[in-house]
């Protein structure tokens, strides 16, 4: 199979007649509303610091089980600045090999091209159906040549698609419409993760780039997302709602009213806050899967205050 028609096939199907035709290649119009739900998943670690695959293969398979259209590999919730490049592809082929049905995005992002190329060029051919790539993110006030030239090299060589990630309040760099229109010549760029927090941001994307797939970060723009026409949610918040995240979408891709799916979503949401990957982790931990923990710089365990802040947070979410 051609590499890039891998592309975003499960989100598609969910929407095509069985019988329609193969394209050759990833279709950027937005001609049938086809929003999606992918888990940015935290990474899980054993006490020691180590990648737990066992522990990775059953996150997979919860996440897959609840109805998750597909995860984003070592993103920003997953940690992924505290992994090496030998790490980072190591968790990305366990994802591979455990997936499933499951969509993969992988964030390739790293502070300079030669690694983000390797990380890139090693997920095409692994199995990823696309990347995520932050800009190079240590140097600040970058001009728009250099960054221009920075993701034209990523896009010459990708083999699979490439979504830009506009998160520019932890990264300190945005991904401005100038450096979007510079790069709108290639055929790889596939989209945008937006987890800016702005809602005016997330408009002027999806509005002024029809032909990508604009994707929210931010759990109180899921509505937002999907009446707007956008592809869909990247949310931290998924890692312990996945269900009722993917329920929402499922009835905007059927064609339903989902007010009272989404509803029930920021219902959980408000009794069941994670915020920091540490707590996420735990949450998870109390939802049924095997606890984790993280790597320095964060606390790599939880205070027992806070473990018990959480457990009454996941008591009241099981009771309503």
């Amino acid at each position: 199979m051609n590499v890039t028609r891998r592309v975003f096939v499960a989100g598609a199907a969910a929407v095509a007649p069985a019988a329609a035709p193969a394209v050759a290649g990833p279709s950027k119009t937005r001609s049938a509303p086809v929003p999606r739900f992918l888990v940015p998943a935290v990474t899980p670690v054993d006490r020691a610091g180590n990648f737990d695959e066992p522990l990775w293969r059953d996150m997979l398979a919860f996440f897959r089980d609840k109805g998750a259209d597909g995860i984003l590999v070592l993103g920003t919730t997953g940690e992924f600045a505290s992994f090496s490049v030998k790490e980072r592809q190591k968790i990305l082929e366990a994802t591979v090999k455990y997936k499933g049905s499951l969509e993969i995005v992988a964030h390739v992002g790293t502070t300079n091209l030669p690694e983000t190329m390797e990380l890139m060029l090693h997920a095409g051919k692994v199995g990823a159906d696309s990347v995520l790539i932050v800009p190079p993110f240590y140097f600040k006030n970058l001009p728009l040549e250099g960054l221009t030239k920075y993701y034209s090299a990523l896009l010459d060589a990708a083999r699979i698609p490439v979504l830009l990630y506009h998160i520019p309040g932890i990264s300190g760099i945005p991904i401005s419409e100038d450096l979007v229109s510079a790069l709108s010549q290639y055929d790889m760029l596939y989209g945008i993760k937006d987890s800016s927090g702005s809602q005016d941001s997330l408009l002027a994307f999806i509005k002024k780039f029809p032909k990508l797939r604009v994707f929210t970060g931010i759990p109180n723009l899921i509505e937002l997302v999907i009446r707007s026409g956008g592809g869909g949610a990247i949310s931290g918040a998924g890692n312990v709602l996945p269900g009722e995240t993917a329920a929402v979408f499922r009835e905007a891709r059927s064609g339903k009213d989902f007010t009272d799916s989404l509803a029930k979503l920021n219902q959980a949401t408000s009794l069941l806050r994670g915020g920091d990957v540490g707590s996420t982790k735990f949450i998870l931990g109390e939802l049924g899967l095997r606890e984790s923990y993280c790597r320095p710089p964060f606390a790599t365990e939880l205070t027992a205050e806070r473990k018990a802040a959480l457990r009454e947070q996941v008591r009241k979410y099981r009771a309503s």
